[in-house]
């Protein structure tokens, strides 16, 4: 296709774009063209709003110095510019907390590309490297012809029609995190892969291109798919479509299925409950490995290079989820203290797990209980109170906590001092008892 199709969408941006956002793109298309060049809204904002959902975050394609742009609209609107280290552009914030990203558009080639340069604008070139033709789709800032969809791939009559396809052939090849993508956009806005980009993508998988993506690389294509309800149906095609291997290697999806499927549904239910979940995503990770070891799942937090903190979280979750599911469901009388003690093993993103895994309603509202009264004795210092006491920071500040979260849960301290006096008892009885990197740990700082 060498001519854009063109639509006005004016009204769209008016709804889902906020209402000073929207005044500083109009702007930056009449200084744009002040300057002889032309200022876009492109890529996945121009998808979102066709789709009807809002953003706070744009991006706009400069066929020209996005830099001197940007630097005439910061001084306009009194905002500051971040620019990005490798290509022209950078981001600004605007006082409402929306952000638009300006970036030059390149008139360079992908390596597996079709080979020849495409004809026409450097915006047609620019749009022909995003990922698939529902993402390279662009919007018009000019005064003149403000709102006009720019169209070179059909991008619109796909997401009419409600397909995910790529722009070339060698797409997969190129960029083998669009494997990956391509599913979360079909899961996420239900829509369909279209059928020769399943057969490339089916095909890539074969050829093992995911391979070829870092570890980490590929956990940071991954995380925010598992911060989104949609994440179930996300993790369910990738099995189906050979991709789950690659992400839990040492989980098998059909054991975990059950309990994916109703996650969504488990976190809203224990957060109503009071809790209050940091990071969502790794409900789902413990999920997809519980059924697993502790040393495999540990490998698999190092592998992705997570955090100390965040390992520890994964690891003791896989250890104790059973020990703890099984006391939750004894029958008869149970002392909520003994089960608290049993629940703060587990980190708080595990509890959906276990809300999914109790099944009976009676067992949910023993947990219910169990929950409130962990909320409710929840220690009132810190691991910065502990610091201002003099200790070095170390792991025994999570396991001195826990001690005075128990011990709040039976009575034996309640004010603030006395869990102050509790930590230095705590901490005193492990410098007496533990190895010599303890007491180092223990002892307070000069």
């Amino acid at each position: 296709k060498t001519q854009a199709k063109q639509h006005n969408i004016t009204a769209i941006l008016q709804i889902g774009i906020p209402p000073l956002m929207l005044a500083f793109l109009k702007r930056a298309g009449v200084v744009a063209e002040g300057m002889g060049t032309g200022a876009f809204l492109a890529g996945e904002a121009v998808r979102d709003l066709l789709l009807g959902f809002p953003r706070q975050e744009v991006s706009v394609v400069v066929e020209g110095d996005a830099l001197k742009l940007a630097a005439a609209l910061c001084e306009e609107f009194g905002v500051r510019f971040k620019p990005q280290p490798k290509l022209p552009g950078g981001t600004l914030r605007l006082p409402d907390g929306s952000k638009c990203r300006l970036t030059e558009a390149r008139a360079e080639f992908f390596e597996y590309a079709f080979g020849t340069p495409l004809e026409g604008t450097s915006l047609r070139q620019e749009l022909y490297r995003r990922d698939f033709t529902i993402d390279a789709l662009a919007v018009e800032l000019s005064a003149e012809r403000f709102g006009q969809v720019v169209d070179y791939f059909g991008g619109r009559e796909d997401l009419q029609y409600g397909f995910v396809r790529v722009l070339h052939n060698r797409s997969f090849v190129e960029e083998p995190r669009r494997v990956l993508r391509a599913v979360w956009l079909a899961e996420r806005f239900h829509l369909q892969i279209e059928g020769q980009t399943l057969k490339l993508l089916r095909e890539a998988v074969r050829d093992g291109v995911l391979s070829r993506v870092s570890p980490e690389g590929l956990w940071r294509e991954v995380r925010p798919y598992l911060d989104d309800d949609g994440a179930p149906r996300f993790l369910g095609r990738c099995a189906e479509l050979g991709i789950w291997p690659y992400l839990f290697p040492a989980a098998s999806h059909w054991e975990v299925e059950p309990v994916l499927t109703y996650l969504p549904q488990a976190l809203k239910t224990v957060e109503s409950w009071g809790v209050v979940f940091g990071e969502r995503w790794l409900s789902y990770f413990i999920a997809a490995l519980h059924w697993t070891d502790p040393p495999s799942a540990q490998a698999l937090c190092e592998r992705y290079r997570f955090g100390r903190n965040t390992t520890a979280k994964v690891v003791a979750a896989v250890r104790h989820w059973q020990e703890v599911l099984g006391k939750l469901t004894v029958r008869g009388n149970a002392n909520t203290s003994a089960l608290a003690r049993a629940v703060l093993q587990l980190p708080r993103e595990a509890y959906p797990l276990l809300f999914v895994l109790l099944g009976e309603e009676g067992c949910r509202d023993r947990f219910r209980e169990v929950l409130t009264a962990v909320i409710a004795n929840k220690p009132r210092i810190t691991g910065k109170d502990i610091k201002k006491m003099g200790y070095a920071p170390g792991p025994l500040y999570r396991e001195a906590l826990d001690a005075v979260w128990q011990a709040r849960l039976e009575g034996l301290v309640v004010s603030r001092e006395e869990e102050r006096e509790f930590v230095r008892q705590y901490f005193a009885r492990r410098e007496s008892e533990g190895s010599p990197s303890q007491r180092f740990q223990c002892r307070h700082r000069e």
